[in-house]
């Protein structure tokens, strides 16, 4: 006899369903910080754009963070404001604090390239974490406490 019996083909089915069971919650985990991570570049991205932004122009550049609406607002030296939200990578992606030297939510960039220094924390509906840093030279550091 060639081939496989009824019992054979159930049982590999049925190996084969546990382990797509055992294995989904982590494909959705990677996928959920996945997107916290891709928002986290987002944020990054638009703070060196910033930065050349102001040197390039010659004058000061802004970026103020609003926890509350879970917003950030660009705002060139033209007076050209642009909104942006983390919720573009995934609906759970809060913005849970922006603090800058000073105490305030706002960075503002210098023509010379410094930047107001601080920190932007993100979190997503597992609780994981992702820290943005921002030393006076503009240059930033994310730290991620995945769960």
């Amino acid at each position: 006899m060639r081939g496989f019996s009824l019992v054979e083909l159930m049982v590999t089915v049925g190996l084969f369903s546990l382990l797509c069971l055992a294995v989904f919650p982590n494909i959705l985990r990677f996928a959920e910080n996945g997107n916290l991570r891709a928002a986290t570049r987002d944020i990054t991205t638009d703070i060196a754009t910033m930065k050349e932004t102001a040197m390039n122009r010659g004058a000061d550049c802004q970026i103020t963070f609003n926890t509350g609406a879970n917003s950030f607002t660009l705002t060139t030296p033209d007076g050209t404001n642009t909104v942006k939200t983390p919720t573009a990578f995934s609906q759970d992606i809060v913005i849970t604090g922006a603090n800058f030297f000073g105490g305030g939510p706002t960075m503002t960039f210098r023509p010379r390239g410094t930047a107001t220094n601080g920190t932007i924390t993100l979190q997503n509906s597992r609780g994981s974490l992702a820290t943005i840093t921002v030393n006076i030279t503009g240059r930033t550091y994310a730290e991620y406490t995945l769960q």
